[in-house]
């Protein structure tokens, strides 16, 4: 057994290592968040949809106004009626269409 280590030290190290990587990244890969898709109404502000959406968060609506922003690419806060925004909430928490946080 002392010869197999001595001779094999790295191959057995470099394979360990990479078993651990394969693992933590294949947990990972499983692991998608699913947040929910809100289509815009007619006359809905970013605010009203933040205000429904962010109870529970631990973020004020101008954060999570912020927030929503960063995750749909929108500049100034500016939507329109038709508008499919991703709103970074779990989606088993709301009934509705679920979009991946990808």
């Amino acid at each position: 057994m002392k010869k197999i280590w001595e001779t094999y030290t790295y191959a057995i190290i470099l394979l360990a290592v990479s078993m651990f990587f394969f693992i933590v990244f294949a947990a990972q890969a499983g692991q998608k968040d699913e947040y929910i898709t809100v289509t815009v109404k007619q006359g809905e502000t970013l605010w009203a949809i933040a205000q429904e959406y962010s109870e529970g968060q631990s973020l004020t609506t101008t954060e999570f106004i912020k927030v929503i922003e960063r995750k749909n690419g929108i500049a100034g806060g500016i939507i329109r009626t038709g508008d499919k925004l991703v709103v970074p909430v779990a989606a088993d928490r709301y009934k509705g269409q679920v979009a991946s946080s990808e």
